[in-house]
């Protein structure tokens, strides 16, 4: 909370947020979601310094509502029972994504495609980067 509390006070004196920035060494968008936060409370600045760290956190992070759970859907129900052979197996020597990907799909017809699965290999976060398959053949180079 130290940082929300500095950002605010800096903006309490009228500080730009690109100074905000370069000060405290953290993002634009970071100042900008706090002062968009502390502008939608009903408190001045002032009242928000003064405020316990408790109070101030339900404040600048408002509870938000559950994530509607999906709808049970069988795909994903076959892919998670099968995680745990799939991590197990990709730790072999000569054991790909790609012919997991193949076995899984000749079992399952109606499997997931490729980002679907992987968002759920992931844990239901989103990696960063996945190979992604196309049922196109690849382009020859010469």
């Amino acid at each position: 909370m130290q940082i929300v509390r500095t950002i605010l006070q800096l903006l309490q004196r009228k500080t730009s947020e690109r100074s905000i920035t370069k000060e405290l060494n953290i993002s634009r968008n970071t100042v900008r979601k706090y002062a968009v936060a502390a502008k939608a409370s009903p408190y001045a600045c002032q009242e928000l310094l003064a405020m316990d760290d408790p109070t101030l956190r339900e404040i600048i992070y408002p509870s938000q509502e559950a994530p509607e759970e999906p709808d049970d859907d069988p795909r994903l129900s076959a892919f998670e029972a099968r995680r745990a052979y799939f991590l197990k197996e990709l730790t072999r020597t000569g054991v790909t994504k790609q012919i997991l990907w193949e076995e899984y799909r000749q079992d399952n017809p109606g499997a997931m495609d490729i980002p679907s699965s992987a968002n759920a290999y992931a844990g239901g976060k989103k990696p960063a980067m996945y190979p992604c398959v196309s049922n196109t053949n690849p382009p020859i180079r010469s």
